[in-house]
């Protein structure tokens, strides 16, 4: 069926994607900091404090997606 050298490649290219996909998780800090973006980014659409009108969710989406991301940069600035 498999040869042994099959095996030992697709076990070692599983091991490579394991390694690689542990050492890009996020920090718990990171995971923190995104979760209280995410939570101010709802309560400023919730709120109407944004310069976009609500109409549906994917205005929504867009909204918070936008606000996600200066809330990020914001971070980054911070951080250098």
């Amino acid at each position: 069926m498999f040869k042994r050298e099959e095996i030992m490649g697709l076990l070692i290219g599983l091991l490579v994607v394991m390694l690689v996909t542990w050492i890009t998780l996020p920090t718990e800090k990171e995971l923190e900091h995104n979760a209280e973006c995410v939570a101010h980014c709802k309560n400023k659409i919730k709120k109407g404090d944004s310069d976009v009108i609500i109409y549906s969710s994917f205005t929504y989406v867009r909204a918070v997606s936008a606000c996600y991301q200066e809330c990020i940069e914001e971070k980054n600035e911070n951080r250098d």
